[in-house]
């Protein structure tokens, strides 16, 4: 609890330039997703964490890197042409899982530009029924660009995976862990 004669400092926090800076903050985080970090930037540190999303270990490819944060519910294995992601949070805490695919949808699609593709089905996540979006991009030389993002339940938790890739064909990249699955 704030003491009383504090609380009038709340109300003097500016609000002024709130949501651009959140809407730089959202192009940078596009930006790193998609992109990496720029020549020059050193990535952070890997962690030396074994990955697990609940209590499926994941294997790291070879050539690609676990992100740091791995510990707090979420994390990422990155590559250079694919890359797995995951957030777990209590599901109580997630009215929707619907909405919440909904909610990173417009950032997906801003993220990989123009052209792309958009199929929503059922999909397994963890080996449990969930909802993913699909979306598909060709890549002159580098095959088809494949994005799934898919949300469930597991065990009490609201499961968000995320595996991008380049493919000639339906297969999972390796680094996708069989997090991600379609029926």
């Amino acid at each position: 609890s704030i003491p009383m004669r504090y609380r009038h400092q709340l109300r003097e926090v500016p609000t002024a330039g709130v949501i651009p800076s959140r809407d730089r903050c959202r192009r940078a985080l596009d930006y790193l997703a998609s992109k990496g970090a720029p020549d020059g930037v050193d990535p952070p540190a890997t962690t030396s964490a074994v990955p697990a999303i609940l209590s499926h270990r994941l294997q790291v490819p070879p050539g690609c890197q676990l992100a740091a944060s791995t510990t707090d519910g979420a994390g990422r294995i990155q590559c250079d042409s694919s890359m797995l992601s995951w957030t777990i949070i209590p599901q109580d805490r997630v009215p929707s899982l619907t909405r919440w695919l909904d909610s990173v949808i417009p950032v997906i699609q801003s993220s990989l530009g123009g052209g792309l593709s958009e199929e929503r089905g059922p999909c397994h996540i963890e080996g449990a029924s969930g909802t993913c979006a699909v979306f598909t991009k060709d890549s002159p030389g580098r095959g088809r660009m494949r994005f799934y993002s898919g949300v469930a339940a597991v065990n009490g938790n609201a499961l968000m995976v995320t595996c991008f890739f380049y493919a000639k064909d339906h297969q999972f990249a390796p680094v996708c862990n069989g997090s991600i699955t379609l029926p």
